[in-house]
């Protein structure tokens, strides 16, 4: 996936959405841009919901190349890139249609971003955020099966003793039965 920024807002979770495309970062138009878009960013950089949609360079014109045009969004992605969507240098978007957003999760970061020959490149003067892999929960998946398969058998087995006894007991009545109705019993009438 292409890594994401944003720039120009207050902490690590506000700001002007950047892409890194190609070697460069990019920004992205505000064309359709709304707040099922920003829904998505936001849980993608692990800034929980989103809080608006900006357009028009709320924080700032970007600078150089436009990365992506037209998002569209449904609001329940766990990427941008599973959103529609065009990755290409748009040059029909103008600098003061880049898309920003502001998420719940206002944590504000007062160091500035650096570069490192591991990372993109980065300008001194724009605090970046980098993109954490969501955490998984400390609950694996094969304990959970475990645990089903445990609670499935407990059940099971008092079942399955049930299904037995109730064979013994309709065994011990079917031969009571068919004892009583083959003897005749025979009466005087006067």
């Amino acid at each position: 996936h292409v890594p994401l920024r944003l720039s120009g807002g207050l902490g690590r979770c506000s700001g002007r959405l950047e892409v890194y495309h190609n070697a460069v970062w990019g920004s992205v138009c505000a064309d359709l841009w709304d707040i099922s878009d920003a829904q998505v960013v936001c849980r993608q950089l692990g800034c929980g919901a989103a809080l608006r949609a900006d357009g028009n360079s709320v924080f700032g014109a970007g600078e150089g190349v436009v990365w992506l045009n037209r998002v569209e969004c449904r609001g329940n992605e766990i990427h941008l890139w599973d959103c529609p969507l065009s990755l290409k240098n748009h040059t029909d978007c103008s600098h003061k249609e880049h898309a920003g957003l502001t998420c719940a999760n206002l944590s504000v970061s007062t160091t500035p971003a650096t570069t490192t020959s591991a990372s993109p490149p980065v300008s001194q003067t724009v605090r970046s955020t980098s993109v954490t892999p969501p955490q998984t929960p400390p609950v694996s998946l094969s304990v959970l099966v475990v645990v089903l398969g445990v609670l499935l058998l407990l059940l099971l087995v008092p079942l399955l003793i049930l299904i037995q006894q109730n064979r013994v007991m309709r065994r011990a009545l079917s031969k009571r039965r068919h004892r009583t109705t083959t003897e005749a019993v025979y009466e005087e009438i006067h």
